[in-house]
């Protein structure tokens, strides 16, 4: 130290020690205390973010993008015209003959021939297969989609085959297995709302109504 150097140090007072660098622990309590705060609001961060993906996720449980089928509109049974009710009908004839006589087993051959007769069976034809749709046309799933294909499968098809069956039970029209329509498929591009959504989306197919 120069004689300069030494006259400003005895100028300024005696040279007074940084605490934290006296003592090391305090210095790394107080490091330790904001690191605390910032993984506190880190943390919130973190349940923020959360809460909103689980919302994201029931928004797209409950409401499925423009990717995935969009059911039709209910067919009024007891109103429709002849023509609207024939073709409402033939649309039902197509998934029973191409998805449920062929998937169902013991169920489908359940379903008597005439139920074309019978407006429960075609209310509840209605909105099967526009749930079997719904849970299956999609470009993925998750836990609880996945949790909704199995009840449809074990309680609500059962019930629904049971309720058709006692319908036609005891009615007057020929029984016998379902009637099967020739199979010539073509995907249906209108009245669905699968092919429109996206061109992703698994087009239903649709029988030829000939000969009906």
């Amino acid at each position: 130290m120069t004689v300069h150097e030494s006259d400003a140090v005895s100028a300024a007072g005696p040279l007074v020690a940084d605490p934290l660098v006296a003592d090391p622990v305090a210095a790394a309590m107080l490091a330790l205390a904001d690191h605390g705060e910032l993984l506190a609001r880190l943390g919130g961060q973190v349940g923020d973010l959360d809460t909103r993906l689980q919302a994201l996720e029931r928004r797209r449980d409950e409401q499925p993008d423009a990717a995935s089928y969009t059911p039709i509109p209910a067919p009024r049974w007891w109103m429709l015209p002849r023509e609207e009710r024939q073709e409402a009908i033939e649309r039902l004839a197509a998934w029973v003959d191409q998805v449920y006589a062929r998937s169902y087993g013991h169920m489908a051959r359940m379903l008597a021939a005439c139920w074309r007769e019978h407006d429960l069976c075609l209310f509840v034809l209605d909105f099967a297969s526009e749930l079997h749709s719904v849970l299956y046309l999609r470009p993925s799933r998750s836990a609880r989609t996945l949790a909704d294909q199995a009840e449809f499968s074990l309680r609500i098809l059962p019930a629904s085959a049971e309720l058709m069956r006692a319908e036609t039970a005891r009615c007057d029209h020929p029984q016998g297995q379902a009637r099967r329509s020739p199979i010539v498929t073509r995907p249906i591009t209108t009245g669905t709302g699968s092919a429109a959504a996206s061109p992703r989306a698994p087009a239903r197919s649709h029988t030829a109504g000939g000969g009906r």
